[in-house]
């Protein structure tokens, strides 16, 4: 419906960044209501809005708007849940959906990513790195390894923006892959694909 049409213009007025900022102010109530259980029927068309406002940012301005950060903690939570929930956030089935917006985060804006948000006890880095490790956990049961695949391009998007600039992190995410890498080595078939890319 409304988020389907949003997507439509969007892509349309792609190239013309100063229609794409001023939409980005008015459609900011419904992307937020996209994220909630109310607005479940529209996420998937939610998501890549947010993408698309993301990746055609106005050439030169590489920072992304403070109202797009609120989205990003809330994209976090219903895919990955509360630290701990075993089977994710209620639109868990919408993790590789995410996962472009977050690299989009992480690229368009690394310096704001090292940064807390209003009444956020946590950095976004360090939210993404707990989701990372929802994400990781909940990857143990999935038998194709999607969820560990689709986690490991948000690890690589981190390293690849944040060269030099997250030096104090590494141990914490290094850990996090060879614990990844270990429970995976234990199995008598381990998915290739996967253990190539924790390689």
């Amino acid at each position: 419906g409304c988020v389907t049409a949003i997507r439509r213009l969007l892509d349309a007025c792609n190239k013309q960044p100063d229609v794409m900022a001023q939409l980005e102010m008015v459609i900011m109530p419904i992307l937020m209501h996209g994220l909630t259980p109310d607005g479940l029927d529209s996420i998937e068309d939610g998501l890549d809005c947010i993408s698309l406002l993301l990746y055609y940012k106005k050439k030169g301005q590489s920072v992304v708007s403070p109202q797009m950060w609120y989205l990003l903690p809330q994209i976090l939570h219903i895919i990955g849940g509360k630290p701990g929930d075993v089977d994710g956030g209620f639109a868990y089935e919408y993790l590789s959906l995410s996962v472009v917006a977050i690299q989009n985060f992480i690229a368009k804006d690394p310096i704001t990513l090292l940064t807390k948000g209003d009444g956020q006890e946590a950095t976004y880095l360090e939210l993404i790195f707990k989701f990372l490790q929802n994400i990781l956990v909940m990857n143990h049961n999935n038998k194709a390894k999607t969820d560990g695949i689709s986690a490991l391009r948000i690890v690589i998007s981190l390293f690849e923006n944040l060269e030099g600039q997250i030096d104090a992190a590494m141990p914490d995410f290094i850990g996090m892959l060879l614990a990844e890498l270990s429970v995976l080595i234990k199995k008598k078939k381990p998915n290739q694909k996967y253990l190539l890319m924790l390689l």
